[in-house]
């Protein structure tokens, strides 16, 4: 595929998930009648994202916050990072522990 395609792919991806995210939390705060939101982690770093949320937060008057961008990580790169380091270490065994994907915050 070409550079072009490549990069339209990219930014309709990009245009379809802000606006869904920043839907989603629009409605999370009139559900929950809250007039601040936080967005932070990897994602707070989109500035498409960013610039849709502040749009609404005037439009419908709620505060937003953002971490300062450089604060703005992703998870997910840490995780990548420990696991080459274990193997590196030569550590490729199973874990040592029950994954559990819906695990809730009350254990």
């Amino acid at each position: 595929a070409s550079s072009t395609l490549k990069a339209d792919i990219a930014a309709s991806f990009q245009e379809s998930v802000t606006e869904v995210l920043t839907q989603k939390c629009c409605r999370a705060l009139r559900l929950n009648e809250s007039k601040s939101l936080v967005i932070a982690g990897g994602v707070g770093a989109n500035s498409e994202l960013r610039r849709k949320v502040n749009q609404q937060a005037k439009k419908q008057g709620f505060k937003v916050y953002y971490p300062p961008v450089e604060f703005c990580t992703d998870n997910g790169a840490m995780v990548a990072l420990v696991g080459a380091l274990k193997i590196s270490e030569g550590i490729t065994g199973p874990n040592p522990f029950d994954i559990k994907p819906r695990w809730p915050l009350s254990d």
